[in-house]
């Protein structure tokens, strides 16, 4: 029995964050996600979100409502557009929308996934620092995660702020604790960086999903092989989900 699939894929290839700093492939590149989706599931409800009117947090949580996940959907939301890193004074990591400052951060994306019905959720966010809904706010521009060493040192340069961090973090990851996703990611360095590796993240899925690969082969595959100087990753909560086809309806 194949499931129903809603999905929503979210192109913002210029953000207010990064004026002039345009990403051409983005909308491209989640029409194309969104046709093979929709080949892939039988009446599937695919919407795209493109900057052709204004993205701010507010629209972009009523999209994500307005879907009324059920416990046996198969939800899959796409992001391709700029990130925003975590700092002192910005302690999420975030995807920039269209308005100027205007964000989705870590923790909002979190706390939609712990409130829905939903018990398959897969997150694909091509952008730099896409890899915050599982590590929120403690991702170097490498990709890698800091050490506590790295951490110590944040911490001492701006106590306040990342004493309400530490709080909001730990809020944030006990909140995950019982969601069930998994989350494709990118962590570019710089918008040339992106540019060439988020289209190949978008291609690298869909073509596991034709393989039927589970999630595990594309996390190995992610693991051997660097792309244009970004980096590719597979997260999963709970674990066990690594064993389940690439969307597999």
């Amino acid at each position: 029995m194949t499931r129903s699939l809603k999905a929503l894929l979210v192109a913002v290839p210029d953000s207010g964050w990064a004026p002039g700093n345009t990403i051409e492939h983005a909308i491209p590149s989640v029409k194309r996600m969104g046709a093979f989706l929709e080949s892939r599931f039988s009446g599937a409800s695919v919407e795209i979100l493109d900057d052709t009117g204004v993205i701010t947090k507010t629209t972009l949580l009523a999209k994500l409502h307005g879907l009324k996940l059920t416990k046996d959907d198969l939800f899959v939301l796409v992001f391709y557009g700029h990130g925003i890193p975590a700092s002192p004074s910005h302690p999420y990591q975030a995807w920039a929308l269209t308005a100027p400052k205007e964000e989705l951060t870590d923790s909002d994306l979190a706390g939609f996934l712990r409130q829905s019905n939903c018990k398959d959720n897969v997150v694909v966010s091509a952008c730099c620092y896409g890899r915050g809904l599982f590590i929120p706010g403690t991702e170097r521009t490498d990709g890698e995660e800091l050490s506590a060493e790295e951490i110590d040192l944040v911490t001492t340069r701006a106590p306040i702020a990342f004493k309400q961090y530490a709080i909001d973090l730990g809020r944030t990851l006990k909140e995950r604790a019982p969601g069930h996703f998994v989350l494709i990611s990118a962590a570019a360095v710089n918008k040339l960086v992106l540019k060439a590796v988020a289209p190949e993240l978008l291609c690298r899925v869909q073509k596991a999903a034709e393989r039927n690969q589970r999630y595990l082969g594309l996390w190995l595959e992610f693991r051997r092989n660097r792309v244009g100087g970004g980096h590719f990753f597979v997260d999963v909560r709970p674990p066990w989900r690594l064993g389940r086809r690439v969307l597999g309806p």
